[in-house]
């Protein structure tokens, strides 16, 4: 099975294909629940519903921390996850800073320079800012 990103998704539409990511967000209003998974180059939002899909797969909600590891297959699907999906990719483009005539660069942040950096870690980023593909 292919394993491929979000922004390729559109792509591969009626094939199967293999997701590798993160948990972002999860939300549940009772009988269904949202799943918001993200890898890097995008996100996708799942749909579970009780009573199509499994119990198992409807009660890992609760079990679901946010930035858990997730690989979604055809086997997570048959399960009953992701019944749907809508996924967005984003862009953002390079500019100058009005205030200071700066130019803004997406880049790794050098933790020496930089003011209100916040805790994490950045040591998987590429100087240009962006985890490699196949990142694990």
């Amino acid at each position: 099975m292919k394993t491929v990103t979000i922004n390729q998704l559109d792509k591969f539409e009626g094939q199967e294909v293999q997701l590798k990511g993160w948990v972002y967000n999860t939300r549940n209003i009772g009988k269904i629940w949202f799943l918001i998974f993200r890898d890097g180059t995008g996100l996708v939002q799942g749909v579970v519903v009780k009573g199509e899909a499994t119990d198992e797969s409807f009660n890992l909600e609760q079990d679901l921390n946010q930035e858990d590891s997730v690989i979604i297959n055809k086997g997570s699907v048959d399960r009953g996850l992701f019944r749907s999906t809508f996924f967005r990719t984003y862009r953002d483009d390079e500019k100058k800073i009005q205030s200071s005539g700066q130019d803004e660069r997406i880049m790794k942040p050098p933790k020496d320079i930089t003011s209100g950096i916040k805790p994490g870690c950045y040591d998987k980023l590429e100087t240009n800012g962006f985890v490699p593909i196949n990142t694990h």
